[in-house]
């Protein structure tokens, strides 16, 4: 999660690099017979193979990174690239915990293969709170931060093939007491490849 000045930035940069890119795209199409600017896709996505019940107590948002890649800003390719990577995200409104610790964790393919980067992971894993500050225009021009802690960060490289798995977290999220709130992640994924072409506006229009 990035702070909200380099979020500010980027977004800045990606509004001039998208309107530069408008400008090249709109130049290319107006050749003759020329189709524009496209990206080749070569990717994987993890989705969820069911709906997840919601938890009876708090617990952390888990999602797959897949390291996704694009050689160039005018066209080119996208690939994802494994081993790919678990990211964690919970979001503390309330101020009460200092960190998440994960004590088991297990990626198991649909043949009952357990993945070795998993299981070699060294546990517990600790990831820890941090504040954050987020900022909204209101209507009016008013400006509303609001102050909270986030939980954010990466099981990285423990997922590696591009094959339906089944993940299990299991850990606790300590409060500032040192007391803890015990939790269990049980998830199923279905993969989703791609291999097409697409235009570059569609690209650009999902970033």
């Amino acid at each position: 999660m990035r702070e909200p000045g380099a979020m500010m930035k980027a977004t800045i940069g990606l509004l001039c690099l998208l309107g530069s890119c408008a400008l090249i795209l709109s130049c290319n199409r107006s050749k003759e017979g020329s189709p524009g600017l496209s990206y080749r896709m070569d990717t994987v996505m993890f989705v969820e193979a069911a709906a997840t019940v919601p938890a009876a107590g708090p617990q952390p948002a888990v999602s797959i990174d897949t390291h996704m890649k694009m050689t160039g800003v005018f066209g080119g390719t996208i690939r994802t690239r494994a081993p790919y990577s678990i990211r964690i995200d919970y979001s503390d409104t309330g101020f009460l915990y200092t960190e998440a610790e994960f004590t088991k964790l297990g990626v198991t393919y649909d043949d009952g293969t357990e993945d070795p980067e998993a299981a070699a992971r060294k546990l517990p894993i600790h990831i820890a709170a941090r504040p954050y500050e987020t900022i909204n225009s209101m209507a009016g021009g008013n400006i509303v931060k609001t102050k909270l802690q986030v939980i954010s960060g990466k099981i990285a490289g423990v997922i590696s093939r591009d094959q339906p798995f089944t993940l299990q977290l299991e850990g606790n999220l300590i409060r500032n007491d040192g007391s803890k709130v015990p939790f269990a992640i049980h998830h199923q994924y279905d993969v989703v490849r791609d291999k097409s072409t697409r235009p570059w506006s569609e690209v650009m229009s999902e970033i």
